[in-house]
């Protein structure tokens, strides 16, 4: 009867374990709801503060050229970049929550853009100016579902499909592929209300600095030109780092 009694203790004790097993790796493997990864991937492209020197490289029917930038960040909402190569030496552009604002040393004016002026390529890229300062809101401006979990590049990724909140947002629909290990973008597509494909975003060159993984190329195809590209590099990062005063600021468009 003892025997009987220990052995049965034993049973239990062993269920017990392997139930508590398996709920941890339930939650180690468990996959974030759609709304959740929208947040994460917000998170990946967002930090207190950063710095880079970029260059652009466009590709359109008139050849190859290539400008370069210097580009500062602060949170999900402001931006700040000056053009140093010489065709656009002087040129800025500053985005704060609510709006966005560009300085032409030969106009020696501030132009706020609004409204359809902001889908305008920036430097006569196909990346617009909404495209590049105004993406880090996506949990804010858009619901999301998740279509399935599939292999890109040889990694693994999340496949969302994400409409927006509003019509005042930039694009009606995206499509974007999530990175299952950092969270950070691999492929998004743009839609507009209609359905129509009007751009493709590939992600590439993965850098960890600071211990924050980054993207620091992408490729932006309009497909709604033919033979066209624009390429972004980026180098010299920095994360969470003091930030020169002002930066931010309207009158630092002017200096």
């Amino acid at each position: 009867m003892l025997f009987s009694i220990s052995r049965i203790r034993i049973r239990i004790r062993a269920a017990a374990f392997f139930a508590a097993l398996s709920l941890v790796a339930a939650a180690a493997f468990a996959v974030p709801g759609a709304d959740e990864l929208l947040v994460l991937l917000d998170k990946a492209q967002t930090f207190e503060s950063s710095y880079a020197n970029a260059t652009m490289t466009i590709v359109d029917r008139f050849g190859t050229r290539r400008t370069e930038f210097k580009v500062w960040s602060r949170g999900k909402d402001d931006t700040f970049m000056e053009f140093t190569s010489a065709a656009e030496r002087g040129q800025k552009i500053l985005r704060n929550a609510k709006e966005l604002y560009l300085f032409f040393p030969d106009a020696e004016e501030v132009t706020r853009l609004q409204g359809s002026a902001l889908r305008q390529g920036m430097a006569g890229s196909d990346i617009s100016y909404e495209d590049m300062t105004g993406n880090r809101n996506r949990a804010q401006n858009y619901t999301a579902v998740i279509l399935g979990t599939e292999q890109l590049e040889g990694r693994s990724v999340f496949h969302l499909d994400l409409k927006a909140k509003s019509r005042t947002v930039a694009y009606a629909r995206q499509e974007a592929w999530i990175d299952a290990a950092d969270y950070l973008p691999s492929l998004i597509k743009f839609y507009d209300l209609s359905g129509k494909l009007l751009k493709e975003m590939t992600f590439s060159g993965r850098l960890v600095v600071d211990g924050y993984p980054f993207n620091t190329r992408f490729l932006v195809r309009d497909m709604l030109k033919a033979g066209t590209s624009t390429e972004m590099a980026f180098r010299d990062l920095t994360v969470n780092q003091s930030l020169p005063k002002n930066i931010f600021s309207l009158d630092n468009l002017k200096w």
